[in-house]
């Protein structure tokens, strides 16, 4: 699904206008960009739960440079889906 797709199909859903959907759906986005980049895990229910997990400085060898490197620590997001997810996509999963 496109960005554009998806603010025609929340804009018929909710009875706004394209543009009303469009900046409804840039302020949640930035709002949870901005809860992960402060490292708060937040849950939606019925969807799951956001998080960042920060992966440990690392070596690695490289074969282009023969030698090891030393890899910077790396910040992941994880989601954890709810139940409510999972039931509902075995459900739909059964029915196909």
């Amino acid at each position: 699904m496109t960005q554009t797709s998806l603010i025609e199909r929340l804009a018929h859903r909710l009875k706004m206008t394209q543009s009303e959907t469009h900046h409804l759906l840039k302020a949640v986005t930035s709002e949870w960009t901005d809860q992960l980049a402060r490292e708060e895990a937040f849950t939606i229910p019925g969807l799951g739960t956001f998080r960042t997990e920060i992966q440990d400085t690392r070596t690695r060898y490289s074969p282009h440079h023969d030698q090891m490197l030393l890899l910077p620590p790396k910040v992941h997001v994880r989601f954890s889906p709810s139940q409510s997810l999972k039931d509902a996509l075995l459900e739909q999963e059964g029915t196909k």
